[in-house]
C-alpha cells in the first residue's frame, strides 16, 4: 500500500524490497562493522555465508541484498530512518543503478511521468527475465525533452537510451530499476497490464501537482476542437478514461457527458 503523508511520498514506498540492491556509505559500513561482535553468528541468523557478512562490512561498492540489509539493521537495533539515510545507490539485479532518494517525490516532475507513462507510454514487461523498462514515445521533440529533463530531475542524472525513428514516433526506455517502481506504483499485474490511474493520485489536494499530471496526459492524448471551442482527450480504455474524468472534476472543471 503507498502511503502519503503531509510531506508527500518517498521512493521507499516504491520498493519492493526483494527486488533491489543497494549500496551504503562507507561511513554506515564502519558503523556496522563496530556492531558487529560475532560475525558466523550473525551469518547464521542472516541465513547467509560468513564472507558475505565480512563484504557487507567492508568491500568498497559491494551490493547487498535490500531484504538482507533491512534484516541485518533490524538484528543491530538501527532505526530504518538511519539505514535510508545512508543508502547512496539502488538497483536491480539485472539492471543499472540510480541514486537513491529519499526526499518527496510529490513534485510536478514526478506527476509529469506519470501522466507520460499512462498516455503515448507504458512498460514493457519480460517476467521472465526479470525486465520491467518504462519508455515514452512521441513525434514531438519538446515532449521528449521534457520527459528526459523530468527524469533526471527525479532520479538523478544518469545515461538514457533515446531513439530516433523515420516511420515510428521516437523513444525513450528507462532502465529496470525505475521501471519496477512504476510497474508496482501502477499495480500493472493486479490491472492485468492495463493503465490505470494509481490511487494514491486521488487523493492528492494541490491543484498544481494534479495539473502537472493531467498536463502530460493532454499532451499526449488530447487536441483542440475550435469548432466547439473545447479541448478533447480520447482513450480507448474507458476505465482510464473515467480515472480521468474524475481528476479533471477534482481540479474544478465540469466535463461534458
Amino acid at each position: 500500500m503507498l502511503v502519503m503523508n503531509n510531506e508527500g511520498i518517498n521512493i521507499l514506498n516504491l520498493i519492493t524490497f526483494e527486488n533491489y540492491y543497494c549500496q551504503i556509505t562507507p561511513l554506515f559500513q564502519k558503523i556496522l562493522a563496530d556492531k558487529i561482535k560475532d560475525t558466523s553468528q550473525l551469518a547464521t541468523k542472516l541465513n547467509i555465508s560468513k564472507q558475505t557478512v565480512l563484504r557487507i562490512i567492508k568491500a568498497k561498492n559491494y551490493w547487498i541484498h535490500c531484504r538482507t540489509l533491512l534484516h541485518l539493521t533490524e538484528l543491530l537495533d538501527i532505526k530504518d530512518k538511519y539505514l535510508f539515510s545512508n543508502i547512496s545507490f539502488i538497483k536491480t539485479k539485472n539492471s543499472f543503478p540510480i541514486q537513491f532518494n529519499i526526499n518527496s517525490l510529490l513534485t510536478p516532475a514526478f506527476l509529469r511521468i506519470l501522466g507520460h507513462i499512462l498516455g503515448d507510454g507504458g512498460i514493457h514487461v519480460i517476467e521472465d527475465e526479470g525486465k520491467y523498462r518504462a519508455f515514452y514515445t512521441n513525434n514531438e521533440k519538446e515532449l521528449l525533452r521534457s520527459f528526459t529533463e523530468d527524469v533526471k530531475k527525479v532520479f538523478g542524472d544518469f545515461k538514457i537510451y533515446q531513439r530516433e525513428r523515420e516511420v515510428q514516433a521516437d523513444e525513450i526506455w528507462l532502465p529496470t530499476t525505475i521501471g519496477y517502481l512504476f510497474y508496482t506504483l501502477f499495480k500493472y499485474k493486479d490491472f492485468d497490464k492495463k493503465k490505470r490511474i494509481p490511487k494514491f493520485i486521488f487523493a492528492i489536494e494541490n491543484k498544481e501537482h494534479l495539473g502537472a499530471f493531467l498536463q502530460a496526459l493532454y499532451d499526449d492524448e488530447g487536441f483542440l476542437y475550435p469548432q466547439k471551442n473545447m479541448i478533447v482527450i480520447a482513450q480507448k480504455n474507458k476505465d482510464l478514461m473515467n480515472d480521468i474524468r474524475e481528476i479533471v472534476i477534482k481540479i474544478g472543471i465540469i466535463p461534458n457527458q
